[in-house]
């Protein structure tokens, strides 16, 4: 009997650490599996590209209860591609929070690549860390050679100021006015078709 316990006791001792270390490398696995992508690809990709800062003040919007991505406010300075709001909610993966928060406490700024992702509600860094690129001083820090000169000529171009609730209203304002002079163009030149056939009638 003594026997069958010591047996039993190896049984679950083997088990449990083989769970830990299954957990242990599915986190590293996580926070290491992102693919290093060409600068043109993550372009590609990019629904939206802005520059400026996360506010870290804020308290993190999680997804659903998935360890991969945390979501906090982005300030928007520049829009290179798309359309952006002064602030925005951005994700960051979740073992890049600390490293972010440290890189903006020393000066630094992020170009962002943000892509639409169906299962979450906000955008997301194109690639994980590809789409965070760093900023120091407006100057692209620690890239590649070739991605560096790609994401400058990006910097380079005339950036959009982001898009602020008053420029929409008029937006959304000067759409309607043109609809409406449409519409009433259509109207007049109705009348003007029955005022014709009206005249043509009473000559016969």
């Amino acid at each position: 009997m003594n026997v069958w316990k010591k047996v039993l006791s190896k049984v679950v001792y083997v088990s449990f650490a083989a769970f830990l270390l299954a957990i242990v490398s599915s986190l590293n696995a996580s926070a290491t599996s992102w693919v290093e992508l060409e600068a043109q690809e993550v372009y590609d990709q990019a629904d939206v590209i802005v520059k400026g800062v996360y506010d870290f003040s804020r308290s993190p919007t999680s997804v659903g209860g998935s360890p991969m991505f945390e979501a906090y406010p982005f300030r928007v300075e520049h829009v290179y591609k798309g359309e952006a709001r002064p602030t925005l909610t951005a994700g960051v993966e979740t073992y890049d929070v600390a490293l972010a928060k440290q890189f903006q406490e020393d000066g630094g700024e992020f170009l962002l690549f943000l892509e639409r992702n169906g299962q979450v509600h906000f955008m997301t860094p194109v690639g994980g860390p590809n789409g965070m690129v760093q900023l120091v001083n407006g100057e692209i820090y620690d890239q590649n050679e070739q991605n560096d000169s790609f994401y400058q000529q990006i910097l380079s171009q005339q950036p959009k100021a982001p898009k602020t609730k008053t420029t929409m209203v008029w937006i959304q304002f000067g759409l309607g006015l043109v609809l409406l002079l449409i519409l009433l163009a259509r109207i007049e030149r109705k009348d003007r078709s029955s005022i014709n056939r009206g005249s043509g009638s009473r000559l016969d």
